[in-house]
């Protein structure tokens, strides 16, 4: 397959993962933070959720747990997974765009993807929705070869298999992806049934696909599910499912309370994908953009552009699949909704299939700009170096643009850093989240490190755990953040638990964070420090009875244990 990725692909690749590696030097946010301390739990014995609690399914976990384990427990080496899996990302995606819009398409997706995955904010990358594009492109990669395949042979069978084990890994990533395994199975069974109109219908082969498909899932799922009941990971998962049902219904109230959540990320989305979503639009908007389409098949333009005056035979077959593309993306637009949050992580796993949309837009219009030129362009005459500089430079031009909306976000923003002209700290003070300030996170790692032992424990007050493993420390409880401790959501009985868990802990500092008003989380207008103030009176009492008031650095308050010099 890699075989298949011309020169102009690799460069074009190359070129965006070049522009991306400041990313290397992002700081972690707060669900990073989480998953990291969650990955050194599963590394020193322990479990997801019954160690180290958080509210995604496991398979990010043991995806961090695997990079520290080969890299270390640093943020470069977490921020270097994104990095690492992008070229896994390019190669089906490559292989989509080929079939949905030709060799040229497949060329700019090299570049798209890149651009627009890369400029997503410090909080969305190396996240769950954002990781779990690689299984994701690979399972519709497979899906496409299944029905590219002869229904019921060994080959389509094979395909479908393996798509159905692809589903089942991108379904551990977040349950909600089951939708993501539903768009492939009707996509594939409105294929089949397109290609048996007009021909005897032997449901029998289709039946036995279908079995292949639940097969692959099954191999995944039933062994997944053996180990994590057994080790009472299962139990918790569903109590965690049930906290995190009413966590997303609160945004279903009314029409008002959805937009509220919605509104300020729709508006975001559009200012960061705008071209994006202006060029897969293109064709549908634009008439102008269907003629382009429509001259790309004309010889007299595959002759003008250098192309062989023949469609790729695996573009003819990809014209058939146009139901995998669009029930992609409806799977993801419904994937938003449910989650009703419209969170920036969220909208990623809709990346892939737009790419190859604005990229098949992309390549239509720039062919229909080189035949302008060279049906109006005489003194160009048949000179193919003429017309090939002519190629060279109209492509130049949306590679620089591009190129130049990643490297914004990148280069230009590191450089002073990188270069030794800026401090970290005043580096780290340009990532933003809410009321997360990496640069805050960054001192507050720093002052604690100073003061303990790499493996003791800290507890924080508030959703801050990046804070804990960036200073080199264990979580005191499994409940690393506030929010399963706030309301009634989750257990009451987890309070009990948490305040019995520190009475035998007891660790040198805690923490309590103040000003960090996440009612979307909590489902309360107050900041921690208040919520434990007025509605969490068993860990109030165990914190004043056993430590005092020490100093507050930032947004953070911290306790130090009493009796310590």
């Amino acid at each position: 397959m890699i075989s298949r990725l011309d020169k102009s692909a690799l460069f074009l690749a190359a070129l965006g993962l070049v522009l991306a590696l400041p990313v290397l030097a992002y700081p972690l946010g707060r669900d990073q933070g989480m998953y990291a301390n969650i990955a050194q739990a599963i590394r020193a014995g322990g479990l997801p959720f019954i160690d180290m609690w958080d509210i995604k399914p496991p398979a990010i976990y043991y995806i961090y747990a695997v990079q520290i384990s080969l890299f270390g427990a640093t943020p470069v080496a977490l921020r270097a997974l994104d990095l690492i899996a992008a070229p896994f990302i390019l190669i089906p995606l490559y292989t989509l765009t080929r079939a949905f819009g030709g060799h040229r398409a497949a060329r700019w997706a090299m570049l798209l993807f890149p651009v627009f995955y890369f400029t997503e904010t410090f909080a969305s990358l190396t996240q769950s929705d954002s990781l779990v594009v690689l299984p994701m492109t690979w399972a519709v990669l497979a899906a496409f070869r299944a029905g590219e395949s002869r229904a019921g042979t060994r080959p389509a069978l094979i395909w479908a298999f393996t798509c159905g084990v692809l589903s089942a890994l991108v379904i551990w990533f977040k349950h909600y992806y089951v939708l993501f395994a539903l768009a492939l199975a009707l996509a594939h069974i409105w294929h089949r049934w397109r290609m048996m109109r007009g021909a005897p219908r032997d449901f029998r082969r289709v039946a036995v696909e279908a079995a292949a498909f639940v097969s692959g899932g099954l191999i995944v799922g039933i062994p997944s599910l053996i180990y994590f009941a057994s080790n009472g990971i299962l139990s918790e998962m569903l109590t965690i499912a049930q906290g995190t049902q009413q966590y997303n219904a609160q945004a279903f109230a009314s029409l008002e309370a959805f937009w509220a959540q919605m509104g300020n990320y729709v508006a975001f989305r559009w200012w960061h994908w705008g071209p994006l979503l202006l060029l897969a639009a293109s064709p549908i908007l634009g008439v102008g953009a269907r003629r382009a389409r429509r001259l790309l098949l004309k010889n007299s333009v595959h002759k003008a552009t250098g192309d062989t005056g023949r469609l790729d035979p695996a573009r003819r077959v990809g014209a058939e699949f146009s139901p995998l593309l669009w029930l992609w993306i409806l799977a993801g637009l419904v994937f938003v909704i449910i989650q009703a949050k419209g969170f920036d992580t969220h909208w990623i796993p809709l990346l892939p299939p737009l790419v190859i949309l604005a990229s098949r837009a992309l390549a239509s219009w720039l062919s229909a700009l080189e035949q302008t030129i060279f049906r109006h362009t005489h003194f160009l005459g048949d000179g193919g170096a003429s017309r090939t500089t002519v190629r060279w430079l109209i492509a130049a031009l949306p590679i620089l643009l591009f190129s130049a909306i990643l490297a914004k976000d990148t280069w230009a923003r590191a450089w002073p850093y990188l270069a030794g002209q800026q401090s970290q700290r005043a580096y780290l003070r340009q990532f933003q989240a809410g009321d997360l300030n990496a640069a805050e996170s960054f001192r507050m790692a720093r002052w604690l490190k100073e003061r303990t032992r790499p493996g003791d424990s800290v507890y924080i007050w508030g959703f801050r755990p990046e804070v804990a493993f960036m200073s080199g420390l264990r979580p005191a409880t499994r409940f690393q953040a506030q929010f399963a401790l706030v309301g009634e959501r989750y257990p009451q009985a987890w309070k009990a638990e948490n305040v019995d868990t520190l009475w035998a802990a007891l660790p040198e500092y805690v923490l309590v964070v103040r000003a960090d008003y996440m009612p979307w989380v909590t489902g309360s207008d107050k900041d921690s420090n208040t919520i434990l103030a007025d509605e969490y009176q068993a860990l109030r009492d165990w914190l004043i009875y056993n430590y005092d008031r020490h100093t507050e650095l930032d947004n953070f308050l911290i306790w130090k244990r009493k009796g310590d010099s």
